[in-house]
């Protein structure tokens, strides 16, 4: 809140609410907007969407220990906690721990910036989850799982939902923890399933854990199309059969579900920001068989994907 005239954002008061406070950036410096919903500072949601005219780089001395759970749309930012390497963000869910350290934001100019970020307090955290639902240590294990898994399309279209959500007042902020409860449970969900409950166990060096993240990598540059075993396997440097079990101790998930999930996260996106029709988005994910891509849609997210695109496109407008 603090850093807003910073950033040069403008309160707009005949768009706030009481739990939403909407910004516009100031037209000089950029255009676009930042909606921040706050409950009672137990948990914030930052929503944004905006384009600055200039280079700016945000730094945030926090001295409070939260969560972040974030899902980013775009690719013009860069970010560092702490005294972490400089990452690129990229399109995804991400989430970290964060105690008391120096964050580091920077954004590029005439580049669109555009996130759903959820941010948990240590306060909500004692005084609800733990409570009910355990330590911190839990989550951390959770986290780093998800930190490997990004892609998830659970989690994509959750964030979606808190996004495009309308109502206002008390329902707002019911909706809103109900969707974060959500998200939790599908972190702890799949971090029990996919990654602490396996079975396999395959020793990873420096190397292969590198190669799996190029063989990841490349499955993202060519969502489109079915690399075949033997094409990513030659990437990871690794027979076929430990390349299979690699990458499923390393991901929770094969290659071809990875693939799967990365296409439905991208099905998303296309409906929501692009006027592509149907038939065009199952061809660019690879689907000849428009029938077969909406099926898949369906068995994600219980809707077809022009239900959902109009559901979505009425509530943005």
């Amino acid at each position: 809140m603090k850093s807003l005239p910073n950033m040069n954002f403008v309160l707009v008061p005949e768009l706030s609410t009481e739990f939403e406070k909407y910004y516009c950036m100031d037209s000089s410096f950029g255009k676009g907007f930042l909606r921040i919903f706050a409950s009672k500072g137990d948990f914030i949601i930052l929503n944004a969407d905006y384009k600055p005219n200039y280079n700016f780089e945000k730094v945030s001395e926090i001295q409070q220990d939260y969560i972040e759970i974030s899902k980013f749309y775009t690719t013009s930012s860069l970010y560092k906690v702490g005294k972490r390497n400089l990452k690129k963000v990229v399109p995804g869910i991400f989430c970290f721990i964060n105690t008391n350290k120096l964050v580091h934001v920077y954004c590029s100019k005439n580049q669109p910036v555009k996130f759903t970020k959820i941010i948990l307090t240590k306060e909500y955290f004692d005084k609800f989850l733990k409570r009910r639902y355990g330590s911190y240590k839990d989550f951390k294990t959770a986290f780093k799982y998800l930190s490997r898994i990004p892609s998830s399309p659970e989690l994509n279209f959750i964030f979606n939902k808190i996004r495009n959500c309308t109502v206002k007042g008390i329902p707002q902020l019911i909706y809103t923890e109900s969707k974060i409860l959500e998200i939790l449970y599908n972190v702890t969900h799949d971090c029990t399933e996919k990654w602490e409950k396996k079975h396999i166990s395959v020793r990873l060096t420096k190397t292969d854990k590198r190669l799996l993240v190029k063989c990841e990598k490349y499955l993202k540059n060519n969502i489109g199309n079915y690399p075949s075993l033997d094409e990513l396997s030659t990437i990871a440097k690794m027979s076929t059969s430990r390349f299979l079990l690699a990458f499923k101790q390393y991901f929770g998930t094969t290659p071809y579900q990875y693939l799967k999930d990365l296409r439905m996260n991208a099905a998303l996106t296309l409906l929501l920001n692009t006027e592509d029709t149907i038939t065009s988005i199952a061809k660019q994910l690879g689907y000849k068989n428009n029938g077969h891509f909406s099926g898949i849609f369906k068995s994600y997210y219980g809707i077809t994907p022009n239900k959902y695109r109009m559901q979505n496109c009425f509530s943005n407008k």
